[in-house]
């Protein structure tokens, strides 16, 4: 639903009194109307600071209800969709009511408001100067819920299997309840930081002293798991970087005549096959999409990166998980010096041992994902479009091919 239409269906059920159907337009409901948050979110930087962080939480401090907005308002926001920039401060106005207004009558769900209680109040006591300071559960709940569920996977290979079904609809639910509602949240970014260590201290400290593993295998190893951790480190700091060029430009309103074209949810300028993201709050160059594993937006400054990421992660990830299987089961030779496991029954007699099993289990399947990732990648820059555009069936594919390759690593962006 575009914001042209919803605005005047916000205010018309609010003046019928419809507040329980007002409630899902409200600020919070910002995954269900993606259009009308980016949209309310940049009106609503006229208001003040502290008017502004009540309408975004009123569990913690609820605003006292205003009355009901008058008829004569929906002609302010009709004029102001129009752009008539007269109208423009009473259309604000009409939004900071609107949202206070169903904030505070239709309240968020037991659930909800129980674990934002929890989150507010969990504090670390030992910051010096500062006071304490408050404890992102998102982002320390991966630290532990990684190595708990890789040593019950250790148990049993029933164990192995509940977990490896389990852990997916675990994630999905935490997302669909909770970590949705946060804007940016540290969860997947935290659980990828997690994996990697854990199953980099298990295959040094579990399967090197197993002296199964020539020293030229750990080294090549050991590459290609930094060049994974630079290149993945680069993504995001490339992202972040790309973030704060954006956050310097000059909002339309005021630029006048400009070149570009015109973001419809951050009311910028921008270049040529440029999208708004939702999550970084910015319009990003050639977006691809936000990955939440790295926590930060794929786009034409940080897509060579993310595709040396995949690259290197994917070869780490296989390679490592074939020389644990390798080094804790009856290997077969392939082809020349390739082993493959054959028989891996008795991997569960031992806690160490069936740790590096499940280990190599999880980067295999790991390293699978993020090789199919890349195949994905490679073909769209090989077909000259982004994941982004293929998703709005944008028809702008580029006739160059295997040059569109060679340009991501050979030519700056």
């Amino acid at each position: 639903m575009q914001f042209r239409a919803i605005v005047p269906e916000i205010l018309g059920e609010i003046e019928r009194g419809q507040v329980e159907d007002t409630a899902k337009y409200s600020f919070c409901s910002q995954t269900e109307y993606p259009h009308a948050f980016d949209t309310f979110k940049w009106l609503s930087l006229a208001l003040p600071a502290q008017r502004y962080r009540e309408s975004r939480n009123p569990v913690l401090s609820p605003p006292a209800p205003p009355s009901p907005p008058s008829p004569v308002w929906l002609e302010d926001v009709n004029g102001a969709i129009r752009g008539s920039r007269s109208n423009l401060e009473r259309f604000r106005r009409v939004y900071a009511s609107c949202v206070i207004y169903a904030s505070v009558k239709a309240p968020l769900p037991d659930h909800r408001r129980r674990s934002m209680t929890v989150c507010e109040r969990l504090r670390n006591p030992c910051g010096w100067r500062a006071g304490a300071k408050q404890i992102s559960v998102d982002a320390m709940l991966p630290l532990v819920v990684v190595p708990i569920l890789a040593v019950i996977a250790a148990q049993a290979f029933l164990c192995t299997v509940a977990v490896f079904l389990v852990t997916p609809v675990f994630v999905y639910y935490l997302h669909h309840n909770f970590l949705r509602f946060l804007l940016r949240t540290k969860f997947f970014l935290m659980w990828t930081i997690t994996s990697v260590l854990m199953m980099m201290l298990v295959f040094e400290i579990s399967v090197v002293p197993l002296l199964e593993i020539l020293p030229e295998e750990n080294l090549v190893f050991m590459v290609c798991v930094v060049g994974g951790m630079w290149c993945g480190y680069k993504t995001k700091l490339n992202a972040d970087a790309s973030i704060q060029e954006n956050a310097g430009v000059v909002d339309v309103l005021e630029l006048g005549d400009g070149s570009g074209e015109l973001c419809a949810t951050c009311r910028r300028r921008i270049p040529p096959k440029a999208h708004h993201c939702r999550l970084c709050q910015t319009c990003i160059l050639n977006r691809e999409y936000h990955c939440k594993w790295l926590d930060c937006c794929v786009g034409s400054s940080n897509l060579r990166w993310y595709v040396s990421c995949l690259f290197f992660s994917a070869i780490a990830f296989i390679y490592g998980s074939n020389l644990t299987m390798t080094s804790v089961c009856h290997p077969f030779i392939l082809i020349g010096t390739i082993l493959l496991p054959d028989d891996c029954s008795d991997v569960y007699h031992q806690l160490d041992i069936a740790l590096c099993f499940v280990s190599a289990l999880y980067s295999l399947f790991v390293g699978l994902v993020l090789f199919c990732y890349l195949i994905y990648h490679l073909w769209l820059l090989y077909i000259g479009t982004t994941s982004n555009e293929r998703r709005l069936d944008m028809k702008n594919q580029s006739d160059y091919r295997m040059l569109n390759v060679s340009q991501l690593f050979c030519c700056k962006t």
